[in-house]
């Protein structure tokens, strides 16, 4: 494939000219800026990096004028029609403190007075073209319950307008309720880019996680419906524990999910001591909330993090949440089902009362906000104004640079993993640290467990790009009784070929950011064995080995 050099795109080039250009044209500049680094414009005098397009068919304005407002978002109207920014960030003046992206009407407050507020219709008219934050819908028995916040920061004003759109939901004559959005993001918690704007961001913060504790609380204590999160995109900290909250959790498998609040300076809330280690025990939720890395959606269905990983493309992700919710909703099950949910909600309460847990999270809380000498203010600092680390984050490995990409070795070498260094990595991955489960999900013994791997689509198989750097779940044994899997996302360095007496094997070097190393045949990643237990009959060692602070043990075999 041969391609044209062409030049950076600049803000000349992205420049608007709402006098002259029709929505289409506005729109496609708007999203091909979104959301990094906006599109510079100019208002009310003022300038400001717009992010976001939602074409709007039905209000009408003055070219480039702002003319309604709605859930955080202007409307500024177009030659033919109009758009709807969601962000501004205001452009910060040469040597002036540095600004971030914010609700536009937060941005330009002091500056709306006589702009109509035009709410949206919960359930969207068909064809209606909009911007809409929340929406409900109904289809096959099922309530939808759909958001798409910004980044997937939701602030106090969001979760009180999605608590609504829950209840009205919870209202509504359907079995089961599903909850998330089109794609991006489910939820990565509270805003703190609206926290670090509020004149007293401690307030604001104690506001926001009542507000998203509120919503969490409404989910669990529901009993007349079954719940369904359905993560599309990206869940973090107290968006992910949100999303726990239901009684099911589907995600695609595209998704990344970070079930940890500490990078934060934070002990977390939204119900997670129970929510968390009633799925994947106690032990396991505090390694998870305390190593502070990503899960990989196959690893989180190990674990019992989540219930069901869904491949595809995002429009096939939809269409399968919709054909499994209509399942729910009209399994004869579902009587026992519920019933089973109430019961458990009862047991519960009964040794630890919801409410106390929310107490107890939100006491640390609220120290961890307003307390003497927390870290949590200086973070969010620095996440909003995204300051650059000054060194290696301690939560990460340190070792020797390598080389990214490994050469075909010669025929009979040794393969091998390894985490270079002698010093044992200060937080080891959750993942390592649980027992391989088979694809069935939680409660499979231990010894069945495949390796969830991301592959390449098959139209990119045909179009010879399948050496293209693709993930896989990292395989490495970790311990000596090879009982617990490391997990992480490793990346696939190379892809090459060696040979062997039954022809050429399909190799691979892959890396994983807690750094351990594979270079060697890909089927003895994508089908491992458990190693035999202490004294049992077991076949010869495999060369294939992990090496951990000079020790080796057990890797995946290839007979």
């Amino acid at each position: 494939m041969t391609g044209r050099c062409r030049p950076p795109c600049r803000q000349a080039d992205r420049r608007i000219d709402w006098a002259a250009e029709p929505t289409p044209a506005v729109v496609a500049k708007l999203r091909a800026a979104d959301s990094s680094p906006g599109v510079l414009d100019v208002i009310d005098g003022a300038e400001y990096f717009l992010s976001g397009g939602y074409e709007d068919d039905q209000l009408r304005g003055e070219p480039g004028s702002v003319i309604a407002r709605r859930d955080g978002a202007v409307c500024r109207a177009t030659v033919d029609g109009a758009v709807w920014i969601p962000q501004l960030r205001r452009r910060p003046a040469p040597g002036g403190p540095a600004t971030c992206k914010l609700p536009a009407t937060l941005a330009l407050r002091g500056s709306l007075a006589g702009v109509p507020q035009i709410p949206a219709p919960l359930t969207r008219p068909p064809g209606r073209r909009t911007y809409q934050e929340i929406s409900y819908r109904e289809a096959g028995g099922a309530g939808y319950v759909e958001f798409a916040f910004p980044g997937g920061a939701m602030s106090t004003g969001q979760c009180r307008r999605l608590l609504a759109a829950y209840r009205h939901a919870r209202a509504r004559p359907v079995k089961v309720i599903v909850l998330g959005g089109a794609r991006d993001f489910f939820s990565n918690g509270i805003h703190l880019n609206v926290i670090e704007a509020a004149a007293d961001p401690a307030a604001e913060s104690w506001r926001n996680i009542n507000a998203i504790d509120d919503l969490v609380e409404a989910i669990l204590a529901t009993t007349g419906q079954l719940t369904v999160a359905a993560i599309a995109g990206n869940a973090a900290a107290g968006g992910l524990m949100l999303a726990l909250a239901a009684d099911q959790v589907w995600c695609r498998a595209g998704a990344v999910l970070n079930p940890h609040y500490r990078l934060m300076g934070l002990h977390g809330s939204e119900y997670w001591t129970y929510t968390l280690p009633r799925r994947v025990g106690a032990e396991h939720a505090a390694r998870l909330t305390d190593a502070c890395l990503p899960v990989t959606p196959a690893s989180a269905l190990r674990c019992g993090l989540v219930d069901r990983v869904i491949a595809g493309g995002i429009a096939d992700y939809h269409t399968q949440v919709a054909t499994l919710a209509a399942q729910l909703a009209h399994s004869p099950h579902y009587p026992a089902r519920l019933a089973a949910k109430a019961e458990e909600l009862a047991a519960a309460e009964k040794q630890r009362p919801l409410a106390a847990c929310r107490a107890a999270e939100l006491a640390i809380m609220n120290r961890n906000f307003s307390g003497p000498g927390e870290p949590y203010p200086q973070l969010r600092r620095a996440f909003v104004y995204k300051h650059k680390p000054t060194r290696t984050p301690p939560h990460l490995p340190r070792h020797p640079a390598s080389p990214r990409h490994g050469g075909p070795r010669s025929p009979g070498a040794a393969e091998t993993f390894g985490i270079p260094g002698r010093q044992p990595v200060p937080h080891p991955s959750a993942d390592a640290l649980l027992p391989a489960r088979s694809a069935a999900g939680p409660g499979q013994p231990a010894g069945t467990g495949v390796p969830g791997t991301v592959t390449m689509p098959a139209h990119l198989k045909e179009d010879g790009v399948e050496g293209q750097a693709t993930f896989l779940d990292c395989p490495a044994y970790l311990g000596t009784d090879g009982a617990a899997r490391c997990g992480l996302p490793a990346e696939v360095e190379a892809r090459y070929s060696i040979r062997s007496t039954d022809g050429p094997l399909e190799s691979a070097r892959i890396r994983c950011p807690q750094g351990h190393w594979f270079n060697g045949p890909i089927e003895s990643l994508t089908m491992p064995q458990q190693p035999a237990p202490a004294g049992a009959s077991a076949s010869p060692p495999s060369h294939v080995t992990i090496q951990s602070c000079g020790t080796q043990v057990p890797g995946p075999t290839q007979d």
